[in-house]
């Protein structure tokens, strides 16, 4: 699948003007960010950084660190101005990163970043900068939400659709089936996954009401470890580990 380059510049114009990534008054995506934040400490146990040559690749980090302010790091973004006060920065497309290959100890692409973009060939250039035995953690917004039923989006493979950020936004939504194939075929080995918006995206459904929703989000947490949460998720963080060349 190719991403339209009239797209992916609108995408980069829009990031380049926005105040902030994270609005402190939208519930939704605020609780988002709690789960990136929650498993990036739970990555910082996991993934040793204090190394000679340790290095964390970020990949459309927008110059939030989370969790790895203090390590050798190297953030890269579409938009150029997100990253302007990052010591190591670089302009870059995640579907054709400028990195060598195999660089990274720890690959971090969160945000929703791989919703403006080819899951495939972004799956592909993150596994190529990821050291073997490397992690990856990427989060996505999923074709399986509540809010798609009823329509040709729902548990699609791929699907381009209108949803909400900051107003209406186009974005590419994948199914949790469509993710985990793809990762099967890039040498990743999937370790786990934390679904998150499993409720609340069916009350969104119901009520058209982010901020109304959101706050059901708290009751995720029994269904977020049922096996087949991915079916019925809003979103989805994975973090992977390259086991092969």
């Amino acid at each position: 699948m190719k991403i339209d380059p009239l797209y992916r510049d609108r995408v980069r114009t829009e990031y380049n003007q926005l105040p902030e990534i994270w609005d402190k008054s939208d519930r939704w995506h605020q609780w988002a960010k709690r789960q990136i934040e929650s498993e990036m400490l739970a990555i910082k146990t996991e993934v040793a950084l204090d190394g000679p040559g340790s290095l964390v690749v970020d990949v459309g980090s927008a110059g939030n660190f989370y969790s790895f302010a203090n390590v050798h790091r190297v953030d890269v973004d579409l938009a150029e101005k997100r990253i302007a006060g990052c010591p190591l920065a670089v302009c870059g497309n995640v579907e054709a990163l400028p990195l060598q290959s195999q660089v990274a100890d720890l690959t971090i692409c969160v945000g929703s970043v791989l919703n403006y973009a080819s899951l495939e060939e972004a799956l592909f250039e993150l596994h190529r900068v990821t050291k073997v035995g490397g992690t990856l953690i990427f989060q996505l917004e999923l074709s399986n939400a509540s809010e798609f039923i009823g329509t040709p989006a729902y548990a699609a493979d791929a699907a381009f659709v209108s949803t909400f950020y900051r107003g209406e936004e186009r974005l590419w939504v994948y199914s949790d089936s469509y993710v985990k194939r793809t990762l099967a075929t890039t040498g990743l080995a999937l370790c786990r996954v934390r679904y998150f918006h499993l409720l609340s995206s069916f009350f969104l459904r119901l009520t058209r009401r982010p901020d109304l929703a959101a706050r059901i989000a708290l009751f995720d947490w029994p269904w977020a470890k049922w096996r087949p949460a991915g079916r019925f998720a809003d979103s989805g963080i994975y973090v992977c580990r390259r086991d092969s060349c």
